[in-house]
């Protein structure tokens, strides 16, 4: 359990601090290097839990725009994430960070804002943040994304016209277009 502690790449719901078993001096040579040998192993297999996370994109606002491989426009630059008000509260606003986004490999780099899109009683975009980096979290191709500071007040963006379940999952579009947004069918 410590080595997943200290790699910060899951949540760990368990608290239990076992003690230590008592083992002889050659015995704990011998849980080491076995140790040592399955953390070598896991990665190979696609378990990632126990490596400590790197950026695959950092400072965001620093970057160029990141450009379409189909064509010379800019990709969105700001991500729209639903979120649940629990979560809201706890992650997004608590911890400045939002967990376990699917983002395609080719707009890592695009990314330079977050918004919360709060979903039932508020249904609107509620609050923004800068990204500051951007790492991989878990085993299954999602991500973790830092916020670069405390997340600020917008509008709100309600629903308005546009369909229910219109951000049910990640959306992009433009900070821009955020900034000047009055219902959500300004965005997409």
């Amino acid at each position: 359990m410590k080595q997943a502690k200290q790699a910060n790449r899951s949540k760990i719901n368990n608290d239990t601090k076992p003690n230590s078993p008592a083992l002889s001096e050659a015995e704990l040579a011998d849980v080491k290097v076995f140790l040592g040998e399955v953390l070598q192993i896991l990665p190979i297999v696609g378990v990632r839990a126990f490596e400590s996370p790197r950026a695959v994109a950092t400072n965001q606002l620093n970057h160029a725009d990141s450009r379409s491989l189909l064509s010379n426009q800019p990709l969105p630059d700001t991500m729209i994430v639903p979120a649940q008000p629990e979560g809201f509260q706890k992650v997004f606003l608590g911890e400045k960070v939002w967990y376990a986004v699917r983002i395609a490999g080719g707009r890592l780099n695009a990314i330079k804002y977050i918004a919360a899109y709060q979903t039932h009683p508020t249904s609107a975009i509620t609050h923004y943040a800068p990204v500051s980096r951007i790492e991989q979290y878990g085993d299954d191709g999602k991500y973790k994304l830092i916020f670069a500071k405390t997340p600020i007040p917008i509008g709100p963006i309600p629903l308005g016209d546009a369909p229910k379940g219109a951000v049910q999952s990640p959306r992009y579009t433009y900070f821009t277009k955020l900034q000047n947004a009055k219902t959500l069918t300004d965005l997409f």
